[in-house]
């Protein structure tokens, strides 16, 4: 089924091998072309129809305005790629157009693969095709067990696969995850794995009218229509039984008999369901409940500051934050001894480290673990080792092969694509152990600031702007490379053995279009303390936005390490601090007694400004530190360079040619003295951005998604919510 231009309206009836027309208008039903056996509709740019065909010469066919077919590509059984008659299908399923490229993408069910397919009739496999089996990962070790329909949306292609629902990220080089559904059969709404689906047939996607991209499904068995937010992976029943119960029947208790194809007008207002038991199409209508857009930020009503949970009594349809389980690659290597102390060798080095795209893969055989350094609730941290080069280095293990949640797939996606910088956390690469994708990065032993405030004096001005430099420097090579953290604070900004500091924990980032200069968050939470006053209105994050975060944590130091506004635990109450700081009632202040120097003072408070355009960008940042004689430098080489106007005036879409800007130290080792290397205070940028040490009271997880965190450090978004009915 397909939701055509204007109010047509296009329907796969498979029993008659015709493809049918429904004006939706005029109520008038017309055949379009007959003799195809066709389980798959898309429609170019141009308005022209395409279809797949699973008959006796499986293929892929355009259709012209008179019902005229013509071959594309296929018409013989196989699963070969290649041009034209060349190229063969063997069950060619739902298939979806993507606009941005011209190029049809198509489910293979029975070559377990997906195929993209040129309108000129180029067939390639971007992810799958080695048999019927479930993994996700990049193509070459993703799998798929049956793949029947696939949508398109936001760059991702949305595959049904048997029980579950799958990405395909095509900006990634269509690395696969799982977005919902598990191995278990079921009717279980829930969150990502946590759902179950019985036998998924028809896809689509559409966006609200708050920007969130929506996927809805068909459950044939199950009698059921699923709608499951793309970016939270809540799965909720809007339509049919709950119980799995068959039968005809229309209005808010709706029953189906075998739905089998869906899909959807652009915003999701209407959702059309192909009911093939009942041999009719039905109409669903989703309401929306929306924030009214004519209340102004100066009244502030609870609805659109971020930790007000206002629900209104009529929503059936709670979409709220979640993490999204991201399935990790198949070990392609022998496994590994189940130790912690090491992994045995089975021949080979780090020489043999082979590169996926520009991801370095290390053999397991190469790395040598020492002690744990840190647990989360998706993995555990350890400092290690690189047997070739004897390198330490900092290694995650998720806990289970589907332990990757939405941030670490958002962070492993910046660490791929930012430029090194040395102030920005070091990626090394990816090591698979016994299927699961391990993260190795830079290991710095005096760990995380929060850390450090009563081992190392950062308050005084010689190293406290110092450690403004820092990482002024690394959030300009951030920002030049069009990328927003999100989560600066000191529990994410890390020291090296000879004091130098640098950005981590990436699982907030956020890359920002060319063309804007902001990224609007519609679901997740968010370190209120930390956060943006516009922000906690808005919902919109700037670079300026990010300047705040890092003036909270440059305060963060000077007060050696006290909370912002006060204390942790607080409920979601009208009093919320996040509320006062929004409306610029409640400000942080460097108490009286604390050393900072005048200097130092100045630079937080104009960095902490209630408005964005007074707040310095990270370049002015490093200007004025300049004026102060802590002069920014870039270096190729050993050749060290003042920064000046034209190191500012480059594209921002791309990053100088130095990659930003970094002052030595001039004291290497431990500068003042004053840090007794102790064991205890070691800590790594795996340790800050992916857990922490066993013995330590866990704070709130930005990748639980509890409601517990709402009441601690981060705030909770609301996002749209719906009511569904059938018409």
């Amino acid at each position: 089924m397909m939701a055509g231009n204007g109010s047509m309206l296009f329907i796969t009836d498979t029993d008659a091998l015709a493809i049918r027309k429904a004006d939706l208008l005029t109520e008038e039903v017309t055949t379009v072309a007959t003799g195809v056996n066709s389980w798959g509709l898309g429609q170019n740019e141009s308005g022209q129809i395409f279809a797949t065909d699973r008959g006796s010469t499986p293929r892929v066919v355009s259709i012209d305005d008179s019902g005229n077919i013509f071959v594309l590509a296929g018409g013989s059984a196989g699963c070969n790629d290649g041009a034209g008659s060349f190229a063969t299908f063997r069950s060619p399923g739902g298939m979806a157009f993507n606009p941005s490229e011209g190029d049809f993408y198509v489910a293979d069910t029975d070559c377990f693969r997906i195929r993209r397919i040129t309108q000129t009739g180029n067939v390639t496999t971007v992810a799958g095709g080695t048999g019927s089996f479930t993994a996700d990962g990049p193509p070459s070790v993703a799998g798929f067990r049956s793949p029947t329909d696939v949508a398109f949306g936001n760059n991702r292609l949305f595959v049904n696969d048997d029980n579950r629902v799958r990405i395909v990220d095509i900006t990634s080089g269509y690395v696969v995850t799982t977005l919902a559904g598990s191995r278990v059969n079921g009717r279980s709404d829930g969150i990502g794995t946590n759902a179950s689906f019985s036998e998924l047939d028809g896809i689509a996607y559409f966006e609200g009218q708050d920007g969130v991209g929506m996927v809805v499904t068909v459950d044939d068995t199950a009698h059921n229509v699923r709608l499951i937010n793309a970016e939270t992976a809540e799965v909720t029943t809007i339509a049919g039984s709950p119980e799995g119960l068959s039968g005809l029947q229309d209005g808010t208790s709706s029953l189906f008999n075998q739905p089998y194809g869906v899909d959807a007008t652009a915003d999701g207002g209407i959702i059309y369901v192909a009911d093939r038991g009942n041999a009719r199409v039905a109409m669903l209508t989703l309401t929306n409940v929306t924030i009214d857009e004519t209340v102004t930020e100066e009244q502030l009503d609870e609805t659109t500051l971020i930790v007000a949970i206002v629900v209104p009594l009529s929503i059936v349809l709670i979409i709220g934050f979640v993490v999204v389980g991201w399935c990790l690659y198949r070990s392609r290597r022998n496994k590994a001894r189940e130790s912690k102390e090491t992994i045995p060798s089975g021949g080979g080095s780090s020489a043999r480290a082979s590169i996926f795209g520009s991801v370095p893969l290390h053999d397991p055989s190469d790395i040598k673990i020492f002690e744990k350094l840190g647990e989360g609730n998706f993995g555990t941290t350890y400092r290690a080792k690189l047997i070739n080069n004897g390198t330490v280095v900092a290694l995650k293990i998720p806990k289970h092969a589907t332990a990757f949640s939405t941030d670490d797939v958002r962070e492993l996606n910046a660490l791929m694509g930012l430029h090194k910088h040395p102030n920005l956390l070091e990626f090394i690469g990816i090591v698979s152990i016994e299927g699961k994708v391990c993260v190795i990065t830079a290991f710095y032993a005096r760990g995380s600031l929060d850390k450090l405030h009563h081992k190392i004096d950062m308050v005084k001005e010689k190293r406290f702007l110092r450690i403004v430099r820092d990482v002024a420097s690394g959030l300009k090579a951030f920002h030049d490379q069009n990328m927003i953290h999100r989560d600066l604070a000191c529990r994410n900004l890390l020291m090296k053995s000879d004091g130098v500091v640098v950005i981590a924990d990436y699982g907030l980032t956020q890359k920002v279009e060319v063309d804007k200069d902001y990224y609007m968050q519609h679901t997740s939470t968010l370190p209120w303390a930390w956060t943006a006053p516009e922000s906690l209105r808005t919902r919109r994050f700037t670079t300026k936005s990010d300047i705040y975060s890092i003036g909270v944590a440059f305060w963060e130091i000077l007060t050696k390490g006290k909370y912002p506004h006060g204390k942790r635990n607080v409920s979601i109450l009208e009093n919320h601090p996040a509320r006062q700081i929004a409306t610029g009632e409640l400000k942080l202040e460097i108490p009286g007694d604390s050393k900072a120097s005048d200097a130092s003072r100045e630079l937080v408070y104009s960095c902490l400004s209630f408005e964005p355009a007074a707040r310095p960008s990270a370049y002015e940042l490093l200007r004025k530190l300049e004026e102060l004689g802590y002069a920014p430098t870039f270096y190729p080489g050993n050749v060290f360079l003042r920064v000046h106007e034209e190191a500012h005036k480059h594209d921002v879409s791309s990053p100088s040619a130095a990659g930003g800007y970094q002052d030595p130290i001039e004291v290497r080792g431990d500068v003042d003295g004053d840090v007794d290397g102790d064991e205890d205070t070691l800590r790594t940028d795996a340790g800050a951005t992916y857990g922490r040490r066993a013995n330590e009271k866990s704070e709130p997880d930005l990748r639980d998604g509890v409601e517990e965190e709402s009441k601690h450090m981060y705030a909770k978004h609301e996002t749209t919510q719906f009511r569904a009915k059938t018409a």
